[in-house]
Parts: structure tokens; sequence; C-alpha cells
């Protein structure tokens, strides 16, 4: 029930009741002027009859006053309540706006704090996933590498087959035309196969500036190399290793340049760079001082 009806009802019990209670007294107020308007005549004017006026004709005026003015004074709290109404709606809708803006600030908010809490935690986990590699680990993944660069047409690929990286066959290679004329072979290695086996050692900035230029790749994507080029091997020994900061050491190795001749070997000092990949220690850039 509204404001406005419980005002209304309670107005119209209020005035029922003055009615019921002063309605006698209205009556006799009526008579008392009909007796003095019959006496305003004298004797010479004529007798007439008291206008009457019955009991349910009086009530149903009051009534309908009584309706009159309930009417206009519900129509007028009716306006009234309608416009507070209105104001209300426009109020709550205001403070609907104003809560919907504060959401998407919060929510902007709470999206910068995750991102920055994201990062936080990648820097984290990338601080704690990187591996610290010793003198001695660092110093073994060196002498990989000479090894490996030192090797000739597909000797590097049945290395890396003996250290597990790649599957190599060499009962699979076969001369380019069918013959041993031109002395090109063609292996059943992908290059996309080789590299991912030398990442195990370099860093793909080291492969594609020291091992991708050994072999050929012909139409199908296998590896060729010239299987005539050959001549005495290079081996290198890694005598010790200083480390510079994190990632940069400088290294004093032992060349020699004809295995097996009694030629002394050769001194010489290299300066290089290591990173992590996969947990390996790897040479990511190297050269000689």
């Amino acid at each position: 029930m509204s404001i406005g009806t419980i005002l209304i009802d309670n107005f119209l019990i209020e005035l029922s009741k003055s009615v019921e209670k002063n309605f006698f007294y209205v009556y006799n107020l009526i008579v008392k002027f009909n007796k003095m308007y019959e006496r305003e005549g004298g004797e010479i004017m004529e007798k007439k009859e008291p206008v009457k006026i019955s009991l349910p004709l009086f009530i149903t005026i009051i009534v309908l006053l009584v309706a009159c003015v309930a009417g206009i004074f519900m129509f007028m709290q009716n306006q009234k309540l309608d416009k507070e109404i209105d104001s209300l709606k426009e109020q709550i809708s205001k403070t609907q706006t104003e809560k919907n803006e504060l959401q998407e600030r919060l929510n902007d908010i709470s999206k910068v704090a995750s991102n920055t809490d994201d990062n936080e935690k990648d820097k984290e986990v990338a601080t704690n996933n990187k591996t610290t590699f010793s003198n001695e680990q660092v110093k073994d993944c060196l002498s990989n590498y000479f090894d490996l660069r030192t090797e000739i047409g597909d000797s590097i690929l049945k290395k890396l087959t003996e250290k597990g990286y790649l599957n190599y066959n060499p009962s699979e290679t076969v001369n380019r035309d069918g013959t041993n004329d031109d002395g090109i072979a063609i292996t059943k290695v992908k290059l996309s196969d080789y590299k991912k086996a030398m990442l195990n050692y370099v860093s793909e900035q080291e492969f594609n500036k020291t091992f991708s230029h050994d072999f050929t790749v012909n139409n199908n994507g296998y590896l060729t190399y010239n299987a005539e080029i050959g001549g005495p091997g290079v081996a290198y020994t890694v005598l010790s290793v200083t480390k510079k900061d994190d990632t940069s050491y400088t290294a004093k190795t032992l060349c020699d340049e004809a295995v097996g001749d009694e030629e002394p070997d050769v001194e010489e000092n290299y300066t290089f760079t290591i990173k992590d990949y996969n947990g390996h220690c790897v040479i990511d850039s190297i050269n000689e001082i």
C-alpha cells in the first residue's frame, strides 16, 4: 500500500467521524432557518410549508462533497508521488551509472595489478630456472664445440648420432648421379633434424654462423656434401677457462693443426659466451683473440 493511499484512508475516516458527529447540529440549523423565514412574512404573509431535506438526500450531498474533496486530494497526492518516483528513478539510474564506472575502474586496476604480478612471477621463474654452470661444465661444452667444428664431411653427422641426438645411417647416402664421378653425396638427413641436434651444443646464432655452411640442401630438403674433400684432421685441447661474468669466458687451448705429424701444437686463446638451452650449456658466440 502506497503512502498516498494510507493518507487518503485516514482522511476519509476522520471526515466520516466529523460528519456523523455534526449531522444533527446541521439539521437543526436548517429547521430553525425555515421557521425564521415563516415569521418574517407576518400575519398577512401566507404560511408556507418549510423546505424539508430528507436524511438520505443530505447524506448523499455530504458523500458527494467528500468524494470530490477526496478525489482532488488523491489527484494531488498522486501527482506528488509521481514526481517523487521519477526523482528516485533518476537517482537510482545515476547511482547505477556511477557504480558501473567504478566497477570498470576497479577491473582496470585489477588487470594492471594482475599483469604486474604475472610479470614479476615470470621474472622470478626465469631467475629460478636460470642454470648456473661450473667451470668444468663450461670447459666440456667448449671441448664438444671444437670436436664438432673440426669434423669434415659426414663425420659430424656420425658424431651427433653417437651422442644420441641424430639418426644418421651412412649406408643410405647415395651419389647425386648414381656414380662416383662428381663426389656429391646425398644423405637421408633433413636440415631441420641436423639443426635440432646441433642446438644441444651451440645457439642458433652460432649454428648459422659456423655450422650451416658444411652442407647444402637439395630440392627434397636433404643434406648433401662433397665426399671428395678430405685432409689431415685438426684437434683442439682446452687447457683452461676463466670466467669474466655470468655468460662470458676466456679460454686457452692447444691446436694440433695436422693430427699425426710431428709439428708442435699451437696455443690459441678465445673469448666466448654461453647460454642455457633446455638445461644444456651451449656456445652462443666465440672469437679468437
